[in-house]
């Protein structure tokens, strides 16, 4: 009785081994079946992510872009204050000496003598500026040396006489 009662227990044991070896056997390919599930669900979303983040960051891009450029903007408006100061100073000097001239021409003397001369204005050398669009800048993205300086010398030329008498 104990022949069949082990035979019995052996068939137990080699059918519980062999159910056991053949679910290690299929095991990877049931975990790359679920693997491949998992991808085909999340990767359009990953996909509409990563095209998200792509445009976030070219917008961001763009807009650091421009507080950079607003930034060396100011920062150029604060630098040419001295130039600002200087065309002030020739424009009082050039209508000081209009208003000697035209003293002078209708036989009065002038009440004040004529103002101590402004120093020259002196000119960096050449600075990159910021591209334009109206043509006074060559190709290089240089202005010239000098350029402010006939800007201010014409602009104090067109105000000697503001009120011209006809």
């Amino acid at each position: 009785m104990e022949e069949p009662e082990m035979q019995l227990k052996g068939k137990k044991v080699t059918d519980k081994f062999t159910e056991s070896v053949y679910v290690l056997a299929n095991e990877p390919s049931v975990a790359l079946y679920r693997l491949q599930e998992h991808v085909r669900r999340s990767l359009p979303e990953l996909a509409q992510h990563k095209s998200d983040m792509q445009r976030w960051e070219e917008q961001s891009q763009g807009a650091i872009y421009t507080v950079e450029y607003a930034c060396s903007a100011v920062k150029n408006l604060v630098d040419s204050s001295i130039y600002f100061r200087s065309v002030e100073g020739l424009l009082k000097q050039a209508i000081s000496i209009r208003d000697h001239m035209n003293a002078t021409s209708q036989g009065h003397s002038p009440e004040d003598p004529a103002p101590p001369p402004v120093p020259a204005l002196t000119m960096p050398p050449a600075r990159p500026c910021p591209p334009s669009t109206d043509g006074h800048m060559g190709s290089h993205g240089l202005r010239p040396e000098g350029t402010e300086a006939q800007e201010a010398a014409s602009l104090a030329s067109s105000c000697l006489d503001p009120f011209p008498t006809g």
